[in-house]
């Protein structure tokens, strides 16, 4: 099914349950594109919850979810009321629009302009990078039906080989990891395999490919792209009018960042909507909208399901702790805020539960890493426990007396509007200048790799325009003087992430690979700050105001137009698709491929993670010739030969030879070019990746 079609009916098939679960709510008073986004965001955590429980009991494949899809879908509408009598209710302000809808005209030209920035992926494929082993490790589900990888082959596997093939780490799950990113969990079962990340973006990447092969897995982050603009437009909308949240939509529309992201095939932009939307929805909820279950609900999905897709949503715990605190003082009844805790709170525990079970490798190294970020800076946690347990202290004894605070509330709004313009001013002028580079060791790739944490506000700058940061912190700065109910949760989540990641990224520091951890909250917060200070300056009183921010206005798009040359135009690793297809059709389909090539990360770990998990080959690279041991190689190589099997042999054959096997010599030539991975500049050259390599068949 050609991808684009795949695609349309995977959203649309998403949505129809979470229509007829929003009907159950008449009196929910959002137009039509809310309810198409209500819609959306129960569809999408219905079905992939539904995909995540198949793939973690090994039993996902496209026609069981399409039956219990069916079901649910059956269920939902036999139960359906028949004829409901929504109240009759005005659209809140903001959501009123003068002259005939020129909203609807705005979005239907945004669209078209949207699609083709978005959906133009880079043929990212290869291993030993996130994007890659995303991709491949979809396509795995997808084919074999489990998170978790049995690998018969690898089990049967010489145990005198197994040192010089699989790579020893330290990890307190694994022992070792056969490709990156794939760890080996089964110290008695060397092809038990728990894959990297959480599992939610490679459940949805396998329903693309079920439906869609590769191409719609490689287009689905420009899908969650779209629809993150989308919920970043309706959450300002809700709060600040349709004219600026259409400036948002265009900015960040027209941002490097975002088109760059919707082409790459990591979560980021799924995490941008999922967090987006559960801001909305949580908006919605907190200013009182109706109806308000439905709108508690809508942010308690989307934000819950961000804890299944990335293991730094933890991060947005202490926020939601607060928020609960502040219901509880209130007063709110319990009734009330369930609608928003109880999805929360469940995929929360479920997000820790699959840590632990399914993804414990990668689960145990990022908490362990950062309890030992927390043993070394325990001042933190300590006066973070104090603050907590003084805040629970008083809003014990004066939970009734809470309104007695508003006295407070303008001092601290502007306490916190000077710590908002004096960060920026620190890490854009003064952080830069004193900091140095920090080297590190990589242990992936065995060498020295520097860090430019001190510059993180400034490259940020590379993509959005110096004149796009600055817009953006006194934006963030008014906001946060202004702010409301709708407003609240949003600016203490996106100023968390953005502080923990301008401070320290903790990240491959090549650029633009890096940039993609301001993704989800710190450039979509910059551009809706940018767009709330144009807003409020077209509304002073006078020409003025209106014709500084028509000029500043033209200024910052011009400046997002400008920044993304490049990156626009480029699709990185075009083309590679194909020759891949064409190298492993000349594999036969039961052929053992084996790499001899000893770099850290070679082609090994690159070419030979799509020719394993895309096209179901057996792989292994000899990482360490040292340890090789060469009778036991042989032997295991006459053996699959007397099995019928074929033997490819990629690197040099001198050993072969040497060994009396007489192969036949060909060359693995693969050419296709992507954007310089670089660290010290915005990467601008487009620069040829090839790969010419010994080829040798055994028959």
């Amino acid at each position: 099914m050609p991808s684009s079609l795949a695609l349309l009916l995977i959203f649309t098939a998403a949505t129809l349950p979470g229509w007829l679960i929003v009907r159950r709510f008449p009196n929910f008073d959002g137009d039509f594109l809310e309810q198409l986004m209500a819609s959306l965001i129960v569809g999408i955590t219905l079905t992939g919850t539904l995909a995540l429980l198949l793939a973690q009991f090994g039993l996902f494949s496209l026609p069981v979810l399409t039956i219990l899809w069916l079901l649910l879908t059956t269920a939902f509408w036999l139960t359906a009321p028949r004829t409901p009598h929504p109240t009759p209710h005005t659209p809140p302000p903001n959501l009123q629009s003068p002259i005939s809808n020129p909203q609807s005209l705005l979005l239907l030209l945004w669209l078209p302009l949207a699609l083709y920035l978005f959906l133009r992926p880079h043929e990212f494929i290869l291993g030993a990078a996130d994007a890659g082993v995303y991709i491949n490790l979809g396509a795995e589900i997808a084919q074999n039906g489990g998170l978790i990888i049995e690998d018969d082959f690898l089990a049967a596997l010489p145990e005198s080989l197994q040192t010089a093939v699989f790579r020893p780490i330290n990890n307190a799950a694994a022992t070792a990891y056969y490709l990156p990113a794939f760890y080996l969990t089964g110290p008695a079962q060397p092809g038990h395999i728990t894959p990297q990340f959480y599992p939610t973006h490679p459940v949805w990447l396998a329903i693309a490919y079920s439906l869609g092969g590769v191409w719609a897995e490689l287009m689905l982050p420009g899908v969650w792209a779209l629809l993150g603009a989308v919920a970043v437009y309706l959450t300002v909308r809700q709060f600040a009018g349709w004219q600026t949240a259409v400036l948002a939509l265009a900015g960040l529309t027209l941002n490097a960042l975002q088109i760059w992201f919707a082409r790459y095939p990591v979560s980021e932009t799924f995490a941008q909507f999922l967090l987006w939307a559960g801001l909305w929805g949580v908006g919605g909820w907190l200013a009182g909208r109706r109806d308000n279950r439905l709108w508690g609900l809508l942010g308690g999905l989307a934000l819950g399901q961000s804890f299944l897709l990335r293991i730094d949503a933890v991060f947005m715990l202490p926020v939601l702790v607060l928020l609960w605190l502040w219901l509880w003082a209130n007063g709110r009844s319990w009734r009330n805020y369930l609608w928003f805790f109880l999805p929360l709170v469940a995929q929360i525990g479920y997000s820790f539960l699959h840590g632990a079970w399914q993804s414990a490798p990668y689960f145990y190294e990022l908490f362990g890493f950062g309890l030992l970020l927390l043993q070394i800076y325990w001042q933190i946690p300590l006066l973070g426990g104090l603050l907590g347990i003084g805040i629970l202290l008083i809003l014990s004894r004066y939970r009734h007396h809470v309104g007695q605070l508003a006295q407070w509330e303008r001092p601290l709004r502007l306490v916190l509007v000077a710590l908002i313009l004096l960060a920026t001013v620190y890490l854009w002028f003064i952080r830069p200048a004193a900091g140095s580079v920090f080297i590190f060791d990589d242990p992936y790739s065995q060498s020295q790799v520097p860090w430019y944490d001190h510059e993180n506000l400034r490259r940020i700058g590379w993509y959005l325009s110096p004149l796009g940061v600055w817009l953006g912190a006194l934006g963030v700065a008014l906001m946060v003087w202004r702010v409301e109910r709708k407003t609240a949760v949003l600016l203490a989540i996106c100023l968390l992430f953005s502080a923990l990641y301008l401070w320290n990224i903790r990240s491959n520091p090549h650029q633009i690979y890096t940039m993609r951890r301001y993704l989800a909250a710190t450039m979509p917060l910059l551009v809706v700050g940018t767009a709330i200070l144009l807003g409020w300056l077209a509304q002073q009183q006078g020409k003025l105001g209106l014709a500084l921010a028509a000029v500043l206005t033209l200024a910052w798009l011009g400046g997002l137009g400008w920044s993304a040359r490049g990156f626009i135009s480029q699709v990185d690793l075009a083309g590679l698709i194909p020759q891949m297809d064409s190298l492993a059709a000349q594999f036969p389909a039961d052929a053992v491929i084996i790499f001899n090539e000893q770099n850290p990360i070679g082609p090994g770990d690159t070419l030979g993670t799509p020719l394993r998990f895309l096209y179901q080959r057996d792989v292994i690279k000899l990482r360490d010739w040292a340890a090789v041991d060469e009778v036991a190689l042989r032997e295991a190589m006459l053996g699959w030969l007397e099995n019928g099997r074929s033997v490819v042999w990629i690197g040099d054959p001198a050993w072969l030879q040497a060994q009396g096997f007489t192969p036949t010599l060909s060359t693995l030539d693969i050419t296709t070019a992507s954007l310089e991975t670089v660290y010290d500049h915005k990467p601008q050259q487009v620069l040829p990746q090839e790969w010419h390599l010994p080829l040798a068949i055994l028959k």
